[in-house]
């Protein structure tokens, strides 16, 4: 699991508390990268020693300079030991089955790829809380999404966002260049290169205050790059490209 840190102390503990808590019996790491040397990265530093005090498997990297929030996730995935991945901003929070569910999929249909979720929305100062999240029954399911899924808005979260190491690697990773939508792109790369599937249950939360889309300018380039991404899918679908020519001026 990498948590990827940038001035979020209070917010990043929660998530590094729903990291180390999974009810999970298989070994696996916990990374926390700061990006920086701020006040706020030298508390984080301690909130993690005071964690990692009781759970061995807590690793922490702090960068000398910023170098950005997407190319700090790509040094994340660089240093993390594991064959999968799973990314938890900062300021998210995992289900305490989280690792087991996605296991449990991965490993009853062999799967390769990219594992993602659709978390529920928290608001205000919420704590982590094991209770919050029910345990999920049954077998767990996937489904399996394509180009035109995600043109209709069907993509996964980047909370809880789970692929190989090896494949997000080879695919250029988190591209900082689309900044501020270089995950959705690498969703994309996955649904069009590799494999792309969304499980069907809740097993993370997605904080909506103080999110980065919120602040000025943000999301008018959110939207500007989905306008572009659409473009781009509709290239390699024909009826997504009817679509598109249709309604280009409505999508502009």
């Amino acid at each position: 699991i990498i948590i990827p840190e940038y001035r979020r102390p209070q917010t990043v503990k929660q998530a590094i508390l729903s990291a180390v808590n999974q009810n999970y019996g298989e070994a696996y790491e916990v990374l926390i990268t700061s990006d920086g040397i701020s006040p706020e990265e030298l508390e984080t530093e301690q909130i993690v020693e005071e964690i990692a005090y009781y759970h061995k498997n807590i690793s922490y990297y702090r960068n000398t300079t910023n170098v950005g929030m997407f190319d700090n996730w790509n040094n994340s995935i660089y240093k993390a030991k594991g064959k999968w991945i799973v990314v938890l901003p900062d300021d998210d929070m995992l289900s305490p089955f989280f690792l087991s569910a996605v296991d449990s999929y991965i490993d009853s249909v062999d799967y390769s790829g990219m594992v993602g979720v659709l978390p529920h929305k928290i608001y205000g100062k919420i704590e982590y809380d094991p209770q919050d999240f029910e345990k999920p029954y049954g077998r767990i399911k996937g489904e399996k999404l394509n180009l035109q899924d995600v043109f209709w808005g069907g993509g996964v979260s980047v909370t809880g966002m789970t692929f190989e190491k090896e494949k997000i690697i080879e695919l250029g990773g988190f591209q900082s260049a689309f900044y501020p939508v270089s995950d959705s792109v690498c969703y994309v790369n996955f649904a069009y290169f590799s494999n792309l599937v969304r499980l069907d249950c809740d097993i993370a939360a997605y904080r909506v205050d103080n999110n980065v889309s919120q602040q000025n300018g943000i999301m008018t380039k959110i939207l500007t790059y989905g306008v572009r991404m659409m473009e781009t899918l509709a290239l390699n679908d024909s009826f997504l490209m009817g679509f598109y020519k249709l309604y280009k001026k409505e999508l502009a």
